[in-house]
Formats: structure tokens, C-alpha cells, sequence
């Protein structure tokens, strides 16, 4: 899981242009052992296919999929150029975040990222930042809770509660939410339990970003009287967890903790915790559209997600007409985001098969979808 950490970042870099600044953050990559050396040139081609500018003085140079060969293990190498690197079209970049994954996992990189790159004056604070820490904490701002399909693993083969806090702690490790110490905290605390098999487990040390996993054993069992099959794990650094919290003691104050246990998958505990809808599909047909406004859901092919390439393909292909288009995850639960910046939409985290639903609203509004959902169809540019 990639995750930002101070040991992966080198400040007061510089380098004379582009090529320059991206060959000196793959070194980087290589001699942590993320990547092997031939990394580099896949870095170099993916910049050439399309800019990783992102905005707010930040790009994020990664490789090709034909490079993830040479991925040794995921990381990431952050280096800042106070002095800046032009990135063409007029953009100046005082930190490059290098990339090192073996799948879609710079996806939590980049909606992590959206997040941030609103803040006023972001770009002279990493220019003018002498902290690696500083870096950590500007770029981990505003981030959302992490609770969604991914934090969520149902029918478990597990006998004891020893193994479900461990699984429940690995998998908030494996989301990036805590580091290895936040594990040892967690698996150093008794959980609590909540009845009907339910149980809490919480810690605030060494966490990332805030964030919940749910782990549900294959079969409930016992633990010193009392039945075990579902564990709650959060991890807190701030009050992002607090509705999740509120929700479940709404569900214990009506005698509805059951629900857990009987819950058909993980779309539903979603909705039992959280804001979003149980899927895609019901809030497709549950939303009232205002005058004029057309939408169309469709879901996406592309075996990687929506990375850089394909991500401004469509964003490209949304420009071609002159019509208002807002951009949701339906499967993540995430936006809507303007379908015109780049940013917002790779920061929308769709994988394969997500759901992804574009409104529009204007003359030519049932073209434009027309035309994006063909070249979603058509794979964005990538062989499906």
C-alpha cells in the first residue's frame, strides 16, 4: 500500500528541466528497491502519452504498464524542487511524487491528493518547506475517512478473536490507514464488546489517515462466553470516524446490531454505516434530476483503472462539447467532481468495473454522454 512516509523524501533537489527532474526521482525509486532501473524509461514514456502534472505545483511521474516489470515493491520517493521545473505549459513544479506500483494502487495516492490540492498557496509551501514532516502533514490534510468496499472483508476463516484483530489491523495497515506501530496498538488493546456478536476494537497511534475495516468471520464463535463474529477496527487522528460511531450506536440503541451479521455484502454495511447509497445501481434510479439535466451510467473497462492516461482521455473527450458535466464513482461513493479537471476525476479512485455516472446539462448534453460512453467503451485509449 502506498503511503507517505518522511524516510521517502529528499527536499532542496534540482534539476534543469523535466527529463531531468524525473530521471533524478526514478534513481530514487531504484535505490530504495522499489524499482529497478529500467523503470526510468517507462516514467519517461508516460510523460510523453500525457502530463503528470496534477496542479498546485505537484506531479506525480510514474511508469507505464508495460514497466511494471521492473516494479520491485511498491513506494513511493517524494523530492522537492524549491527552485522549480517548468512541466511544460506553463507549469511549475516544486515536488515530483514518484511512484512505484505493481497495480492500480496510485489511485489512493491520487484521491488522497485531490484533497489537498485546494489549499490557498500550497505551492509556495512546498516550495519553501524545510521539514520532511511538513510535507507529510501538508499532503495528508483534509483527508477523507478511509471506509469503503476495500476496508471491508466478509466470511473470514477464522476461529478466535486474536486472529480477527490481527486481520482487522493487517487490513487497515494494507488500506495505508496505520503503520506497523499502529498494528501492535491494536492488537495490544482488548476490542469490546458491543452483543450479537459485534465487537469494537480502537486506536489512535500511528495512524496514517483516519479509518475503519470491518472484518466478518465465515461462522460466529466463542470467546470466554460470549459470541464473536463481526470486529470493527478504527483507527482515529482526528473526528472523520465520528459518524461512522454515531451510526452504530443508532443500531445498538434499536436493537439492530444483527444487521451486521446478516448483511449480504459489503455494499450493504456501507450503507448501514456510512453516507453512501448500497450501490450504484439504487442511487442511479433514486436521484431526482433537475430540468435539463441527462445522465448516463456506465461502467469502467479498463483492467488498471482510471490512471493518468485513460483518466485524460476522457477528460478530453468531456471538452469536446461545450456542456456542463459532473463525474461520481457510484461504487466508491465518491463525488460528484468536474468532469474538465484531470485532477478530480483520476481522484475518484475508479477501478475496474466501477460504476461512473456523468450528468450533463446543455443543448448538446445527450451527444456529449453519447460520446463518452463510447469512449469509455472503446477502452479510453488502452487495448482492453
Amino acid at each position: 500500500m502506498l503511503k507517505i512516509h518522511t524516510d521517502n523524501i529528499t527536499l532542496g533537489a534540482s534539476a534543469a528541466d523535466k527529463t531531468a527532474a524525473i530521471t533524478l526521482v526514478a534513481s530514487k525509486l531504484t535505490k530504495a528497491g522499489f524499482v529497478k532501473s529500467g523503470y526510468v524509461d517507462g516514467m519517461l514514456a508516460r510523460e510523453q502519452q500525457s502530463s503528470t502534472y496534477l496542479g498546485n505545483a505537484i506531479a506525480i511521474p510514474h511508469g507505464t504498464t508495460d514497466t511494471r516489470d521492473q516494479v520491485e515493491q511498491t513506494g513511493l520517493q517524494l523530492v522537492q524542487f524549491p527552485q522549480g521545473v517548468d512541466w511544460g505549459e506553463g507549469n511549475i513544479v516544486y515536488l515530483a511524487i514518484g511512484i512505484a506500483a505493481q497495480s492500480d494502487e496510485h489511485l489512493t495516492i491520487l484521491r488522497q491528493l485531490t484533497h489537498v490540492l485546494d489549499q490557498d498557496n500550497l505551492d509556495e509551501k512546498l516550495k519553501n518547506v524545510t521539514d520532511p514532516q511538513a510535507i507529510v502533514e501538508l499532503l495528508s490534510a483534509n483527508a477523507p475517512l478511509k471506509f469503503d468496499s476495500d476496508s471491508i472483508v466478509l466470511d473470514f476463516p477464522v476461529s478466535n478473536l486474536t486472529q480477527l484483530q490481527a486481520v482487522g489491523a493487517g487490513q487497515l495497515k494494507q488500506t495505508g490507514v496505520i503503520g506497523d506501530q499502529g498494528i501492535g496498538a491494536l492488537m495490544s488493546t482488548p476490542p469490546t464488546p458491543l452483543g450479537n456478536g459485534v465487537w469494537l476494537s480502537s486506536s489512535n497511534q500511528d495512524v496514517q489517515t483516519s479509518g475503519v475495516s470491518i472484518i466478518r468471520a465465515r461462522q460466529p464463535f466463542d470467546n470466554n462466553g460470549q459470541s464473536v463474529q463481526t470486529l470493527i477496527s478504527i483507527a482515529t487522528k482526528d473526528d472523520k470516524a465520528k459518524p461512522v460511531l454515531e451510526k452504530l450506536v443508532a443500531l445498538m440503541d434499536s436493537d439492530q446490531l444483527a444487521t451486521l451479521a446478516t448483511a449480504p455484502d459489503s455494499d450493504a454495511i456501507l450503507a448501514l454505516l456510512s453516507d453512501k447509497a448500497a450501490s450504484g445501481e439504487a442511487q442511479a434510479q433514486n436521484q431526482e434530476l433537475g430540468d435539463g439535466v441527462l445522465q448516463e451510467v456506465v461502467k469502467l473497462k479498463n483492467p488498471h483503472g482510471l490512471h493518468a492516461r485513460p483518466g485524460a482521455v476522457l477528460v478530453k473527450a468531456i471538452k469536446e462539447y461545450d456542456v456542463k458535466i459532473t463525474v461520481e464513482n457510484l461504487t466508491e461513493g465518491t463525488g460528484p467532481v468536474n468532469g474538465r479537471s484531470l485532477m478530480k476525476v483520476i481522484g475518484l479512485g475508479a477501478q475496474y468495473n466501477h460504476e461512473l455516472r456523468f450528468s450533463a446539462e446543455g443543448e448538446n448534453a445527450r451527444l456529449a454522454l453519447d460520446h463518452i460512453k463510447d469512449a469509455i467503451n472503446s477502452g479510453l485509449g488502452e487495448k482492453l
